[in-house]
């Protein structure tokens, strides 16, 4: 049947937005600042923002995934607690 991908529930989500809260929820002390598209030289084209849609899930009521911030949150959560042993 393939490969799915789901993703959390999330609208717009800048790369900004993303990386300013895994600053945030690591503790570190870091002022994080947005930066125009040229900042970064890409061999491909991507989108402006980090968020996706479940457009099947949606429509089938099925889409119980979380928001992108309980599910990064408690990602985080598991890296500190894995790192610090």
């Amino acid at each position: 049947y393939g490969t799915f991908n789901c993703v959390d529930k999330a609208e717009n989500i800048s790369r900004y937005t993303y990386v300013k809260k895994i600053i945030e929820l690591l503790n570190i002390d870091c002022i994080v600042k947005p930066a125009g598209e040229k900042k970064f030289k890409r061999l491909a084209p991507v989108s402006k923002n980090e968020s996706a849609n479940n457009y099947k899930l949606n429509l089938l009521e099925l889409n119980i995934m979380e928001d992108w911030n309980v599910s990064l949150g408690k990602y985080i959560h598991l890296l500190k607690k894995n790192l610090n042993g």
